[in-house]
């Protein structure tokens, strides 16, 4: 991976991009000035950086620099291997009107997702993960925990500095029961917030600061309450003279005087406005339901053992969850988070917090002491984050990873293709046919190869060196070819996963190995630990053993060798786009074959119809696959929808979807196979793992390819 640098000379260390909008990265400093380039070409991993000189980014940013970046987009129009990359480690109130921008020029010049990445601390990848490629870490609380650290019991003038602790918080009387930081007072809610204090008579009860507050004004409240529902928030205008007559209040920052205070900055902690206050109520820099913005002062509180709550954008106390934090479920009503309308969930908060203040402290204090065990483990998942070099693991994400998928032309190799090219990895595809027409469309290399040849796969691993072995590839037939033609089973797969583990194993590859629910004996429901005291289904002998060989082979050089750079994920019964629907392939598959060519409503199914599966949407599949690769995850897992259906009920409900009403003949000569098949989705609940779709949904989806494609 090398970085592109367009003025041509690192001497001056000049950032790419406008003039006075873009400055040097810590990606830069770390990597880029290190593995320079300057000139695009049309091979290998190249990164065109802009990191914002502003605080945020916002629609600005591309607007006033238009001619500029329309020609920015040209040139990688050109050069599918340059990705740009827009990075900014501050707040990003205004994001979305900068993806806006952004997503115009995507279509404009038809723009892979894959070749613009966003870092940001904007956790807002649900609207805009389809387009491009979002990198959403807590650089902040990274920053923070680091610094807090080293700036441990200093102090500064009269300040004692550092992080109050849970003594602390117990020994100290309490001067005021909240705590409340307001830099901004510009930002919207922290306004509305400081004349609902004033309005419940809680500003004398609150340690508060009140900085920047020059633009506020009446129009602001009038016209942000004045369509709202909420009766209680209509009246704040009656004390917007208090609240001008509140002046500027400094706990520690004179931001005013001094905009450089070092107060100001995240290198500090004030110990005793956390010990001499019980609750903090912290204002993030949004209060936004299409923003998830979380910078250092909702950790603060985290670090500083403070049971706090935020006045923020929807779901933010969920996301803490994300980073390992507990919430404070027990004293907090957290259902304001789901409330979607800005003003009402403003008013549920501030209810929450009056609630809260109504208790008591005693009853806070009480509270408190019960949940020590919770408090401290939180500061220690604060101080933790300080081991993580963030800008490393962002260089490592950003780095475009080659991910090797076996069986590409596959039922789940298909979609493994799709997904990883979405995700913006460099894959490479191999399979023993012909490259499927569905794939056409896709940019990725291809190769039509026998693996059962050991020198082919040496050669391809060789030349390609890929990170990572998705290895989807498996044997097609039914039940009654396995058992007439048990070799066709066996040997490819036994020669193909043998070579393969072996050589990852020997360069270090990490590896997906996709076995089937046919390794397991028949039982009431399968659980990943069981397998080996059973013997496999007569019915599924020898694809078992194809399957379970791979699985003991992998555990044999975990033994010896120590390497576990590996996951199996043992799938149910899959089905969904790209099947074999010539009427040889999948029980889903056939049936929707040949219940919508049928002509007089009849049909034939083997059996009597009463055996139970468990069946799965090979697009869920491939999902499973890529997550338990990218958290690294050296497990055994199942893949099902714990959710069992006759086969009489699934041709039933096959049927409806086609809109016929089917009269299914049993042949009850031909075998049922094993009775019923379900899987324990235990340990995938544990991995979040569960499939995202339900089997009608994917069923949908199913028919209509078969019925548009095919």
């Amino acid at each position: 991976m090398k970085f592109f640098y367009e003025n041509g000379s690192l001497n001056n260390f000049i950032p790419n991009g406008p003039k006075n909008f873009c400055k040097t990265s810590s990606l830069d400093i770390e990597y880029g000035f290190n593995h320079p380039t300057y000139n695009l070409e049309p091979y290998g991993d190249i990164i065109w950086l802009f990191e914002t000189a502003e605080f945020e980014f916002n629609e600005l940013f591309i607007k006033d620099n238009i001619i500029y970046f329309i020609d920015v987009f040209s040139k990688i129009k050109k050069f599918k291997n340059v990705r740009l990359v827009f990075s900014n480690f501050y707040e990003g109130k205004n994001m979305i009107f900068f993806l806006e921008e952004l997503r115009k020029l995507q279509i404009e010049f038809n723009i892979s997702k894959r070749q613009i990445i966003i870092i940001g601390i904007n956790f807002i990848t649900k609207d805009y993960n389809d387009y491009f490629t979002i990198i959403s870490e807590p650089i902040l609380l990274y920053d923070l925990s680091k610094n807090y650290l080293e700036a441990s019991n200093k102090t500064l003038g009269n300040t004692n500095l550092g992080l109050s602790n849970i003594q602390d918080y117990i020994e100290t009387p309490k001067k005021e029961f909240f705590l409340s930081y307001n830099k901004n007072v510009n930002r919207k809610h922290r306004f509305f917030f400081i004349l609902w204090l004033i309005k419940n008579n809680l500003i004398s009860d609150t340690k508060i600061s009140l900085l920047i507050k020059d633009n506020v004004n009446l129009e602001l409240i009038k016209s942000y309450f004045g369509g709202s529902n909420v009766k209680e928030l209509l009246d704040l205008t009656n004390y917007f003279e208090e609240f001008k007559n509140l002046g500027s209040i400094i706990l520690d920052w004179d931001y005013n005087n001094n905009p450089d205070d070092v107060f100001s900055n995240t290198g500090y902690s004030t110990k005793s406005h956390y010990s001499e206050t019980l609750f903090s109520v912290v204002t993030e820099t949004t209060f936004d339901n299409r923003s998830l913005n979380l910078t250092e002062k909702s950790f603060k509180p985290l670090a500083n053992c403070h049971p706090f709550i935020i006045i923020g954008d929807q779901r933010i106390h969920q996301k803490l969850k994300d980073f390992g934090f507990k919430l404070y479920d027990d004293l907090i009503d957290y259902s304001f988070e789901e409330l979607y309308d800005n003003r009402e969930r403003f008013y549920a908060v501030t209810k929450e917090i009056l609630r809260i203040h109504n208790l008591g402290k005693e009853y806070i204090m009480e509270w408190y002491k019960n949940n020590i065990e919770k408090i401290e483990y939180n500061k220690n998942v604060f101080l933790k984050y300080s081991n993580e070099n963030i800008t490393k693991k962002i260089l490592n994400k950003i780095k475009m990873k080659k991910v090797l998928i076996t069986g590409c032309c596959g039922l789940v190799g298909t979609h493994l293709i799709k997904k990883c090219l979405q995700k913006g990895y460099e894959v490479v595809g191999v399979d023993i046919n012909d490259k499927s027409a569905h794939l056409n469309d896709y940019d990725f290399k291809f190769y039509k190869m026998d693996l059962t040849v050991t020198e082919n796969i040496k050669n391809l691993l060789d030349f390609e060196n890929p990170e990572v072995i998705l290895n989807s590839f498996g044997i097609k037939g039914s039940p009654i070819k396995a058992k007439n033609y048990p070799v066709d089973f066996l040997y490819p797969s036994l020669k193909i996963n043998t070579d393969i583990i072996n050589e990852c194993f020997k360069r270090d590859i990490w590896l997906v190995y996709m076995s089937s629910v046919g390794v397991y004996s028949p039982t009431d429901c399968f659980r990943e630990d069981d397998v080996w005291k059973t013997l496999p289904s007569e019915h599924d002998w020898f694809p078992s053993w194809s399957k379970r060989v791979g699985e003991l082979l992998l555990d044999a050089y975990k033994i010896q060798h120590n390497y576990d750079k590996w996951s199996i994920v043992r799938p149910a019964n899959i089905f969904g786009e790209y099947d074999d629907f010539s009427g040889n392939g999948t029980i889903i598959s056939t049936m929707i074959k040949k219940i919508h060519e049928t002509t007089n409503n009849e049909i034939e199914a083997w059996g009597d119809g009463s055996p139970v599966r468990d069946f799965v949407y090979a697009g869920d599949v491939a999902d499973a696959v890529i997550s338990l690769y990218e958290n690294k995850q050296n497990v055994i897992t199942n893949f099902g929808s714990g959710i069992e259906i006759t086969i009489k009920e699934l041709i039933e409900l096959i049927s409806v979807i086609i809109g016929k009403k089917t009269i299914i003949n049993w042949d009850t000569t031909k075998p049922n196979g094993d009775l019923r098949r379900l899987m324990d989705t235990s340990r995938q609940r544990e991995l979040n793992l569960l499939p995202k779709l339900g089997l009608e949904e994917a069923l949908k989806i199913t028919y209509n390819y078969y019925k548009n494609g095919i």
